[in-house]
């Protein structure tokens, strides 16, 4: 088997391998070229660590197959699966330019809502697009969101559903493990932390709130510094409002944010076209544009910050690849040791309230 390494300038069937540009948890991607019909793709081979493993390369060809069935102008298509000398490889369109996650460091702080509107609104129709075909991507991020075409025209295009689910409850032999998380820490549902079972495309629409917010504020609702205290946040704190760092951001955005992060998938919005209809009509509110047509520029002190939080998120993501079993079970026993010792508090002050309570009235 050779080395994913040692495939560079190499002719494999109709494909080149030019160079890596991508590396994964799983795969590292080659930008190729189609020797017959004379253009760019991308090239996902699986690493050879897993290649022996039953489990990952079922996953893998799943993952062909879901992107293969799913034809949207804003997701990446899967056009060729194939292996070669033990090494599996699928096959997608080249996107010519960045991630939305490099688009937000590049513009730091919040992003003109205007260009917000031009960007999120097409990922919105693609993940419920992928939604009505009854696939749920259980990992969106800024960085598996590319974007193609020149500045200030940038068109999105949703990629890698490696870790998507069919809600038909067909896995194709793949089941997930106990105490395996699945997605990144910083975007996680909070039902994503207890059960994959019970995971339903209203974790989507929670991790897209995380990206919208991020939009609006320069800023991510949690950021923390360990993977239990992402579990924690996402699961008990409260959502900070957007207008502790943008003041003159509209009641009707921070709502919209607010309902799309609630705690209970079943009090978010039902769907993505439910909530990119809510936007819209937003967008059409008079003046709506001109609370935030300057993006409020972030204090010098912050930049850095940015810079080591997001080291930060890149370290646990690097550590939160498949199988963190013990760190999950440590964060859920903080967790519901926080929970008892906050029914205990109460549970106390109600006693004193009682024992106090008549002494007061003699």
């Amino acid at each position: 088997m050779l080395r994913l390494e040692e495939l560079t300038g190499k002719e494999i069937g109709q494909y080149r391998m030019d160079e890596i540009c991508g590396e994964g948890g799983m795969g590292v991607v080659y930008k190729g070229f189609h020797l017959h019909l004379k253009l760019p793709v991308a090239i996902k081979f699986l690493r050879e660590e897993y290649t022996e493993k039953d489990d990952v390369r079922i996953r893998f060809r799943r993952e062909a197959k879901l992107q293969f069935q799913l034809q949207h102008p804003n997701l990446v298509r899967v056009i060729d699966l194939f292996e070669f000398s033990g090494n599996l490889a699928m096959v997608m369109d080249w996107v010519e330019g960045g991630d939305l996650e490099d688009y937000m460091e590049k513009h730091q702080g919040p992003i003109v809502l205007q260009d917000i509107a031009r960007i999120f609104l097409p990922v919105l129709d693609a993940v419920g697009y992928a939604h009505k075909h009854n696939v749920i991507h259980r990992d969106l991020k800024p960085s598996n969101i590319l974007l193609k075409g020149k500045e200030g025209e940038e068109e999105p295009m949703v990629m890698d559903f490696g870790i998507a689910k069919s809600l038909l409850g067909k896995e194709d032999g793949l089941r997930t493990k106990t105490g395996v998380i699945i997605g990144t820490p910083v975007y996680l549902a909070p039902e994503q932390w207890h059960s994959t079972s019970s995971v339903d495309h209203r974790a989507d629409i929670y991790a897209l709130g995380i990206i919208l917010y991020q939009l609006l504020s320069g800023r991510l609702p949690f950021e923390q510094d360990s993977f239990q205290e992402y579990m924690f946040a996402h699961c008990s704190k409260d959502v900070p409002p957007m207008n502790q760092y943008v003041p003159n951001i509209p009641s009707k955005l921070e709502d919209l944010v607010q309902k799309t992060l609630a705690k209970k998938p079943e009090e978010r919005w039902t769907s993505c076209e439910e909530f990119a209809e809510e936007f819209k009509r937003i967008l059409i509110i008079p003046n709506i544009y001109d609370s935030l047509a300057e993006k409020p520029r972030l204090p010098t002190a912050f930049e850095p910050e940015i810079d080591d939080k997001k080291k930060k998120r890149a370290a646990l993501a690097a550590t939160l690849s498949f199988s963190q079993g013990e760190a999950l079970e440590k964060a859920r026993q903080r967790l519901f040791l926080l929970t008892i010792a906050a029914g205990v508090v109460v549970i106390i002050g109600l006693v004193g309230w009682l024992v106090l309570s008549p002494q007061q009235k003699h």
